[in-house]
């Protein structure tokens, strides 16, 4: 961190700096992304922050936008030419530059103006989800403001490369991308996600697209060349930088249905304690898991299921649809009410309010946010859960023995987790999409054999004899 950074977030508190999305570029960084656009006479900056990237190129002339006075006052920007205003509502879609650095705001869908997604979808002819983050939309209009030939490096979170809404981005961006590097170290300590480096030319001649991974700015990977023919926007593009080592496989909605926990708008007053439904009079409540936390292991039986009652754990769900005629729900709804829980977010949009989403109970749990691994449990309590796991069926296979021993083991996780979204400190995600697409072992590549041994192995609680054929089963090397 460089003293004018350092001065600045000493008079400028966290808090501030969140709500603008200041996450400032290292000085290695800005060097390495100056050097790549080395040459231009004309640079745009449309998210100036305190003028790195100015400072570190040599063009002779700079415009760069920034809509914070505070930084700006801090700011090192002799010669910029500074546009006080938001990048993507100013009326500057004609521009046109040699070159474009950015390390663009990084704000989830629900922080910013929504209709900004709109603007960018009706001046640049394409489809962005309502989802997209903000740094994308940044992205995609400076590249549209790019020469012919003009060139671009940006800083920018991986997850656009991985999610649904990314498919637009990826599109869109495919016809310029020439490099990839996606950084495996922690680039900004204030924010949660996995950055990346890209590095573009305004409609490239470059038949091929560089990924690389490092593990810090001087030290980068061979790169995988991948021609551009054959990126496909629709897909994950975590495959052209992390190889999958595994073969035999198929993906697990061949198998099984995938969907998330119930999400109730407001966990403290739907899901209480075994004391308060016993004292409120409720008797219409569901068995349900709350808190990843409340599940140590593989398995998760009425037995623990008891335990985490008698601990006054919040598992039991309330369910008052169709019973409004009894006394104690109509107490417990009146409550609700003088509370707001209805006019939460979920539950104003609900008929009634209360309204619990319908699921099926689930074979599995499998855990939404992980560091040490993925999470899948077998479900023998038979409970549902809230949305700290996603619920996982199994279909009416022929072998689904198999699959039993299969997701018990510990390489089931491994061969899943090449599927995660990855945020910043080795924070992992799985969308019920992403576990869905997610890959298991192939049942049908499995012979008789293999298939009678694997089963009889699980049932005999014989863990690393049936560990050890599993990694045998999908192992490519």
């Amino acid at each position: 961190m460089n003293d004018i950074t350092e001065s600045y977030c000493r008079t400028a508190d966290l808090q501030h700096r969140r709500r603008h999305a200041q996450f400032f570029t290292p000085d290695l960084v800005a060097r390495w992304m100056a050097e790549q656009i080395r040459g231009a006479q004309t640079l745009l900056d449309p998210a100036l922050g305190l003028g790195i990237f100015p400072n570190q190129a040599d063009a002779v002339s700079v415009v760069g936008y920034e809509i914070d006075p505070v930084v700006l006052r801090a700011a090192a920007l002799d010669g910029v030419t500074v546009r006080q205003e938001c990048f993507i509502q100013a009326d500057c879609w004609g521009e046109r530059y040699d070159a474009v650095l950015a390390n663009p705001p990084y704000k989830n869908y629900h922080d910013y103006d929504i209709t900004l997604v709109d603007t960018i979808n009706s001046r640049l002819g394409v489809k962005l989800s309502r989802q997209a983050n903000l740094s994308v939309l940044f992205l995609l209009k400076a590249v549209s403001m790019l020469k012919d030939g003009g060139t671009a490096a940006f800083i920018v979170p991986t997850e656009f490369m991985d999610c649904a809404y990314g498919t637009e981005v990826k599109r869109y961006l495919q016809p310029h991308l020439e490099r990839v590097v996606v950084c495996q170290w922690d680039v900004f300590a204030d924010a949660l996600t996995t950055a990346c480096l890209l590095v573009l030319k305004k409609n490239t001649s470059a038949a091929t697209v560089q990924f690389q991974t490092a593990p810090d700015i001087s030290h980068m990977s061979a790169p995988n060349v991948v021609a551009r023919s054959d990126l496909n926007p629709a897909e994950k593009w975590r495959q052209y930088w992390e190889k999958c080592p595994f073969k035999n496989t198929a993906t697990l909605d061949t198998y099984a249905s995938v969907q998330r926990g119930i999400a109730t708008g407001d966990n403290k007053y739907f899901c209480i304690s075994r004391r308060r439904k016993e004292d409120l009079g409720l008797r219409h409540v569901l068995p349900c898991v709350s808190k990843s936390a409340h599940i140590k292991s593989a398995h998760f039986g009425e037995s623990d299921f008891a335990l985490l009652a008698e601990r006054g754990e919040p598992v039991y769900l309330v369910d008052m649809q169709g019973y409004e005629h009894e006394e104690e729900v109509q107490r417990y709804l009146a409550h609700g009410q003088e509370l707001g829980v209805h006019r939460r977010y979920l539950t104003r949009h609900r008929q009634p309010w209360y309204a619990l989403e319908q699921r099926p109970v689930p074979d599995y749990f499998v855990g939404v946010f992980s560091r040490h691994g993925l999470k899948v449990i077998r479900n023998q309590a038979k409970a549902l859960s809230l949305t700290c796991f996603h619920h996982v069926r199994l279909a009416d296979v022929e072998r689904r023995g198999l699959l039993e021993a299969w997701l018990s083991t510990d390489i089931c996780k491994e061969v899943l987790w090449a599927n995660r979204r990855e945020y910043g400190g080795g924070l992992a995600k799985f969308e019920p999409s992403d576990l869905a697409r997610g890959h298991v072992l192939d049942l049908e590549s499995v012979t008789s054999a293999d298939c009678e041994l694997a089963c009889r192995l699980h049932r005999a609680g014989n863990a690393s004899l049936l560990e050890h054929l599993c990694r045998r089963l999908v192992d490519d090397g």
